[in-house]
């Protein structure tokens, strides 16, 4: 296995612990706790993110993630930890 593909496994790995330990501790009754928890998987993903579509954009090749690039900080400062639009 290839140091790359290792850590995209290992970040996938992350992600998805994250993910699974949010919704424990917000099914346990504590929202801050798995909010936080969220917050930091997400980071987790977002730091490779960016190192990937800067490599992109300098080469000329900018996609649709760097639509994810400029979302995920603004979804978080407005105190929602899901990367995804809301429903209200």
């Amino acid at each position: 296995m290839t140091d790359g593909l290792r850590s995209s496994w290992l970040l996938l790995g992350l992600a998805v612990a994250g993910l699974a330990g949010g919704a424990a501790l917000w099914l346990a009754g504590a929202p801050g706790a798995a909010d936080a928890l969220w917050l930091g998987a997400t980071a987790v993903a977002f730091v490779p993110l960016v190192v990937r579509v800067t490599r992109s954009v300098l080469r000329g090749e900018a996609g649709v993630d760097l639509i994810a690039v400029l979302v995920w900080p603004a979804r978080c400062c407005w105190a929602s930890t899901w990367p995804a639009p809301s429903s209200g």
